[in-house]
Protein backbone atom coordinates (compact mmCIF):
# COMPACT_ATOMS: atom_id res chain seq x y z
CA UNK A 1 0.00 0.00 0.00
CA UNK A 2 2.77 2.39 0.23
CA UNK A 3 2.89 2.71 -3.74
CA UNK A 4 -0.53 3.68 -3.81
CA UNK A 5 -0.14 6.46 -1.02
CA UNK A 6 0.60 8.82 -3.89
CA UNK A 7 -3.02 8.14 -4.92
CA UNK A 8 -4.61 8.36 -1.42
CA UNK A 9 -6.78 11.06 -2.57
CA UNK A 10 -8.41 9.94 -5.88
CA UNK A 11 -8.21 5.94 -5.61
CA UNK A 12 -12.03 4.97 -5.68
CA UNK A 13 -11.54 1.03 -6.40
CA UNK A 14 -8.57 -1.42 -5.45
CA UNK A 15 -8.74 -4.83 -6.44
CA UNK A 16 -5.41 -7.22 -5.81
CA UNK A 17 -4.68 -9.53 -8.10
CA UNK A 18 -1.75 -12.20 -9.48
CA UNK A 19 -0.10 -12.36 -5.99
CA UNK A 20 2.65 -15.20 -5.28
CA UNK A 21 1.40 -18.15 -3.88
CA UNK A 22 3.03 -17.60 -0.42
CA UNK A 23 1.37 -15.63 2.24
CA UNK A 24 1.64 -12.09 1.73
CA UNK A 25 1.35 -9.44 4.51
CA UNK A 26 -0.71 -6.64 3.31
CA UNK A 27 0.67 -3.35 4.99
CA UNK A 28 -0.18 0.44 5.20
CA UNK A 29 1.48 3.65 5.51
CA UNK A 30 0.65 5.44 9.07
CA UNK A 31 -1.88 7.74 9.32
CA UNK A 32 -2.88 7.59 5.35
CA UNK A 33 -6.31 7.39 4.64
CA UNK A 34 -8.10 6.47 1.35
CA UNK A 35 -10.70 8.60 1.75
CA UNK A 36 -12.64 7.76 -1.18
CA UNK A 37 -11.88 4.28 -1.94
CA UNK A 38 -15.29 2.36 -1.95
CA UNK A 39 -14.41 -0.87 -3.32
CA UNK A 40 -11.93 -3.25 -2.36
CA UNK A 41 -11.19 -6.74 -3.91
CA UNK A 42 -8.85 -8.99 -1.95
CA UNK A 43 -7.44 -12.13 -4.29
CA UNK A 44 -8.07 -15.87 -3.60
CA UNK A 45 -4.31 -15.95 -2.19
CA UNK A 46 -2.95 -16.34 1.40
CA UNK A 47 -2.69 -12.71 3.17
CA UNK A 48 -2.28 -11.72 6.58
CA UNK A 49 -3.54 -8.35 7.49
CA UNK A 50 -4.54 -6.23 10.42
CA UNK A 51 -8.51 -5.46 11.07
CA UNK A 52 -7.41 -2.37 12.31
CA UNK A 53 -5.21 -1.15 10.05
CA UNK A 54 -7.57 -2.09 7.15
CA UNK A 55 -10.39 0.26 8.59
CA UNK A 56 -8.07 2.86 9.24
CA UNK A 57 -6.86 3.02 5.78
CA UNK A 58 -10.09 3.04 4.11
CA UNK A 59 -12.59 4.70 6.70
CA UNK A 60 -15.55 4.93 3.59
CA UNK A 61 -15.69 1.91 2.50
CA UNK A 62 -18.95 0.00 1.18
CA UNK A 63 -17.77 -2.97 -0.86
CA UNK A 64 -15.41 -5.80 0.23
CA UNK A 65 -14.78 -9.16 -1.07
CA UNK A 66 -12.24 -11.57 0.55
CA UNK A 67 -12.86 -14.82 -0.85
CA UNK A 68 -9.29 -16.45 0.30
CA UNK A 69 -9.71 -19.70 2.57
CA UNK A 70 -6.43 -18.86 3.50
CA UNK A 71 -6.25 -15.44 5.21
CA UNK A 72 -5.51 -14.33 8.68
CA UNK A 73 -6.73 -11.44 9.81
CA UNK A 74 -5.55 -9.87 12.93
CA UNK A 75 -6.73 -7.40 15.65
CA UNK A 76 -10.32 -8.92 16.66
CA UNK A 77 -10.72 -8.62 20.59
CA UNK A 78 -14.47 -10.18 21.10
CA UNK A 79 -14.13 -9.30 24.60
CA UNK A 80 -13.05 -5.49 24.43
CA UNK A 81 -16.15 -4.40 22.39
CA UNK A 82 -15.76 -2.93 18.78
CA UNK A 83 -12.71 -0.11 18.07
CA UNK A 84 -13.72 3.56 17.17
CA UNK A 85 -12.21 3.44 13.95
CA UNK A 86 -13.88 0.30 12.70
CA UNK A 87 -16.48 0.01 10.01
CA UNK A 88 -20.11 0.32 10.84
CA UNK A 89 -21.87 -0.57 7.68
CA UNK A 90 -20.49 -1.74 4.33
CA UNK A 91 -23.41 -2.11 1.47
CA UNK A 92 -21.79 -5.55 0.64
CA UNK A 93 -20.00 -8.00 1.83
CA UNK A 94 -18.74 -11.47 -0.54
CA UNK A 95 -16.37 -13.42 1.59
CA UNK A 96 -15.75 -16.08 4.54
CA UNK A 97 -18.35 -15.48 7.70
CA UNK A 98 -15.51 -16.41 9.94
CA UNK A 99 -13.91 -13.21 8.43
CA UNK A 100 -16.75 -10.75 8.79
CA UNK A 101 -16.40 -11.12 12.54
CA UNK A 102 -12.55 -11.21 12.93
CA UNK A 103 -12.92 -7.61 10.83
CA UNK A 104 -14.82 -6.76 14.49
CA UNK A 105 -18.20 -8.20 14.56
CA UNK A 106 -20.35 -5.05 14.80
CA UNK A 107 -20.81 -3.91 10.98
CA UNK A 108 -24.23 -4.01 9.37
CA UNK A 109 -23.92 -5.51 6.11
CA UNK A 110 -27.07 -4.66 3.54
CA UNK A 111 -25.95 -7.28 0.62
CA UNK A 112 -24.44 -10.78 2.32
CA UNK A 113 -22.64 -13.27 0.05
CA UNK A 114 -20.93 -16.28 1.76
CA UNK A 115 -18.19 -17.56 0.05
CA UNK A 116 -18.72 -21.34 1.78
CA UNK A 117 -21.36 -23.40 0.53
CA UNK A 118 -23.66 -24.31 3.28
CA UNK A 119 -22.05 -27.69 3.88
CA UNK A 120 -18.53 -26.03 4.02
CA UNK A 121 -20.08 -23.48 6.63
CA UNK A 122 -18.03 -23.33 10.26
CA UNK A 123 -21.39 -23.47 12.54
CA UNK A 124 -20.02 -21.35 15.03
CA UNK A 125 -19.20 -17.84 12.60
CA UNK A 126 -22.92 -18.32 10.77
CA UNK A 127 -25.02 -17.35 13.68
CA UNK A 128 -23.13 -14.70 14.89
CA UNK A 129 -22.20 -13.04 11.46
CA UNK A 130 -25.89 -13.11 10.70
CA UNK A 131 -26.79 -11.21 13.77
CA UNK A 132 -23.29 -8.30 13.42
CA UNK A 133 -24.64 -7.94 9.50
CA UNK A 134 -28.60 -7.94 9.98
CA UNK A 135 -29.02 -7.88 6.03
CA UNK A 136 -31.45 -7.31 3.80
CA UNK A 137 -30.46 -9.09 1.08
CA UNK A 138 -28.66 -12.88 0.88
CA UNK A 139 -27.17 -15.48 -1.14
CA UNK A 140 -26.16 -18.68 0.24
CA UNK A 141 -24.92 -22.19 -1.91
CA UNK A 142 -26.12 -25.59 -0.68
CA UNK A 143 -25.57 -28.84 -1.76
CA UNK A 144 -29.10 -30.07 -1.70
CA UNK A 145 -32.03 -30.20 0.69
CA UNK A 146 -30.19 -31.05 3.75
CA UNK A 147 -30.20 -27.75 5.28
CA UNK A 148 -31.98 -27.94 8.88
CA UNK A 149 -29.95 -25.46 10.69
CA UNK A 150 -31.31 -23.30 8.23
CA UNK A 151 -34.91 -23.73 9.71
CA UNK A 152 -34.92 -22.32 13.06
CA UNK A 153 -37.05 -19.33 13.39
CA UNK A 154 -34.26 -17.79 16.22
CA UNK A 155 -32.07 -18.19 14.14
CA UNK A 156 -33.46 -15.50 11.00
CA UNK A 157 -34.74 -13.14 14.70
CA UNK A 158 -31.21 -11.74 13.98
CA UNK A 159 -32.06 -10.45 10.74
CA UNK A 160 -35.76 -9.20 10.83
CA UNK A 161 -34.94 -6.36 7.66
CA UNK A 162 -34.08 -9.16 4.99
CA UNK A 163 -35.87 -8.90 2.10
CA UNK A 164 -34.38 -11.08 -0.38
CA UNK A 165 -32.77 -14.78 -0.71
CA UNK A 166 -31.10 -16.41 -3.06
CA UNK A 167 -30.73 -20.10 -3.06
CA UNK A 168 -28.30 -21.67 -5.24
CA UNK A 169 -28.49 -25.83 -4.52
CA UNK A 170 -25.75 -27.54 -6.35
CA UNK A 171 -27.91 -31.13 -6.76
CA UNK A 172 -31.78 -31.19 -7.13
CA UNK A 173 -32.51 -34.43 -5.34
CA UNK A 174 -35.78 -35.57 -4.49
CA UNK A 175 -38.08 -33.00 -5.00
CA UNK A 176 -40.42 -34.86 -2.38
CA UNK A 177 -37.41 -34.51 0.58
CA UNK A 178 -37.03 -30.73 -1.06
CA UNK A 179 -40.38 -29.95 -0.77
CA UNK A 180 -40.72 -30.37 2.83
CA UNK A 181 -36.85 -29.05 3.84
CA UNK A 182 -37.72 -25.36 1.62
CA UNK A 183 -41.00 -25.77 3.66
CA UNK A 184 -39.35 -25.52 6.85
CA UNK A 185 -36.90 -22.84 6.05
CA UNK A 186 -39.73 -20.62 4.44
CA UNK A 187 -41.76 -21.01 8.10
CA UNK A 188 -38.40 -20.37 9.59
CA UNK A 189 -38.69 -16.82 7.74
CA UNK A 190 -41.98 -15.72 9.04
CA UNK A 191 -40.57 -13.29 11.29
CA UNK A 192 -38.88 -11.47 8.17
CA UNK A 193 -39.67 -9.21 5.83
CA UNK A 194 -38.72 -11.44 3.16
CA UNK A 195 -40.82 -10.56 0.01
CA UNK A 196 -38.25 -12.28 -3.01
CA UNK A 197 -36.93 -15.36 -2.82
CA UNK A 198 -34.75 -16.78 -6.19
CA UNK A 199 -33.90 -20.66 -6.49
CA UNK A 200 -31.87 -21.89 -8.71
CA UNK A 201 -31.71 -26.03 -9.16
CA UNK A 202 -29.73 -27.92 -11.79
CA UNK A 203 -32.35 -29.97 -13.66
CA UNK A 204 -33.09 -33.20 -12.03
CA UNK A 205 -31.51 -36.61 -13.07
CA UNK A 206 -34.49 -39.07 -12.17
CA UNK A 207 -37.49 -36.63 -12.43
CA UNK A 208 -38.46 -33.78 -14.80
CA UNK A 209 -38.16 -30.18 -14.37
CA UNK A 210 -41.79 -30.20 -13.98
CA UNK A 211 -41.76 -31.98 -10.68
CA UNK A 212 -38.98 -29.82 -9.01
CA UNK A 213 -41.06 -26.80 -10.38
CA UNK A 214 -44.31 -28.28 -8.60
CA UNK A 215 -42.86 -29.67 -5.59
CA UNK A 216 -41.12 -25.60 -5.15
CA UNK A 217 -44.68 -24.28 -5.61
CA UNK A 218 -46.01 -26.69 -3.12
CA UNK A 219 -43.71 -25.52 -0.68
CA UNK A 220 -44.56 -22.16 -0.80
CA UNK A 221 -48.05 -22.00 -0.84
CA UNK A 222 -47.79 -24.07 2.12
CA UNK A 223 -45.47 -21.73 4.32
CA UNK A 224 -47.72 -18.43 2.91
CA UNK A 225 -50.66 -20.19 4.39
CA UNK A 226 -48.72 -20.92 7.30
CA UNK A 227 -48.08 -17.09 7.86
CA UNK A 228 -45.22 -16.06 5.68
CA UNK A 229 -47.38 -12.99 4.17
CA UNK A 230 -44.37 -10.65 3.44
CA UNK A 231 -43.50 -13.22 0.20
CA UNK A 232 -44.42 -11.20 -2.84
CA UNK A 233 -41.98 -13.16 -5.86
CA UNK A 234 -40.58 -16.26 -6.54
CA UNK A 235 -38.20 -16.66 -9.02
CA UNK A 236 -37.14 -20.40 -10.16
CA UNK A 237 -34.05 -21.45 -12.45
CA UNK A 238 -33.62 -24.39 -13.57
CA UNK A 239 -30.25 -25.62 -15.64
CA UNK A 240 -28.56 -28.38 -17.29
CA UNK A 241 -25.17 -29.32 -16.93
CA UNK A 242 -21.95 -27.55 -16.45
CA UNK A 243 -22.77 -25.24 -19.12
CA UNK A 244 -25.88 -23.84 -17.21
CA UNK A 245 -27.82 -24.39 -20.99
CA UNK A 246 -31.23 -22.79 -19.70
CA UNK A 247 -33.94 -25.22 -18.29
CA UNK A 248 -37.14 -23.50 -17.14
CA UNK A 249 -36.95 -20.25 -15.73
CA UNK A 250 -39.91 -18.54 -14.52
CA UNK A 251 -40.87 -15.24 -12.20
CA UNK A 252 -43.83 -15.99 -10.01
CA UNK A 253 -45.92 -13.71 -8.53
CA UNK A 254 -48.43 -14.43 -5.17
CA UNK A 255 -51.79 -13.81 -5.31
CA UNK A 256 -53.50 -12.51 -3.46
CA UNK A 257 -50.37 -11.01 -1.70
CA UNK A 258 -50.41 -11.93 2.08
CA UNK A 259 -52.00 -15.22 1.37
CA UNK A 260 -54.16 -16.18 4.32
CA UNK A 261 -53.80 -12.81 6.13
CA UNK A 262 -55.61 -10.92 3.51
CA UNK A 263 -58.54 -13.53 4.03
CA UNK A 264 -57.75 -16.25 1.57
CA UNK A 265 -59.57 -19.57 3.00
CA UNK A 266 -57.79 -21.96 2.55
CA UNK A 267 -53.86 -22.79 1.09
CA UNK A 268 -55.29 -24.05 -2.83
CA UNK A 269 -57.05 -20.79 -2.80
CA UNK A 270 -53.23 -19.00 -2.71
CA UNK A 271 -52.45 -18.75 -6.86
CA UNK A 272 -49.42 -17.98 -8.86
CA UNK A 273 -49.32 -15.68 -11.53
CA UNK A 274 -46.18 -16.12 -13.85
CA UNK A 275 -45.32 -13.19 -14.78
CA UNK A 276 -42.44 -11.53 -17.65
CA UNK A 277 -38.98 -12.75 -16.66
CA UNK A 278 -37.26 -9.60 -17.74
CA UNK A 279 -38.83 -8.21 -14.66
CA UNK A 280 -36.61 -10.18 -12.20
CA UNK A 281 -33.66 -7.89 -12.56
CA UNK A 282 -35.69 -4.50 -12.07
CA UNK A 283 -37.29 -6.13 -9.04
CA UNK A 284 -34.04 -7.67 -7.46
CA UNK A 285 -32.09 -3.95 -8.08
CA UNK A 286 -34.87 -2.46 -5.95
CA UNK A 287 -34.10 -4.69 -3.24
CA UNK A 288 -30.21 -4.30 -3.36
CA UNK A 289 -30.62 -1.08 -2.94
Amino acid sequence: MFLLECCKDTLELLEVINMEMAIQHLCFPPRVQWQRLSVLRLPGFPMALDARDLQAAFPNLQHLSMPSPRMRIDGYRPQQGTDAGAWTALSSYTGHLGYLLALGGGCRVSRLFPCEEFSQWEEWAFAPALRAARPRYIALSLQDHRFAPLCEPALWAAAPELEYMALDFGNSGNPAELNGALAGLCIALRGTQITYMSLRFPSPTYHTNDDLLHSVMTSIRYAVGMGLSSLRYVEVDIHYGHHQVQGVHQLLAIRPPGGIATGVRTRDDIVFESLDVSRARSLKEVLAR
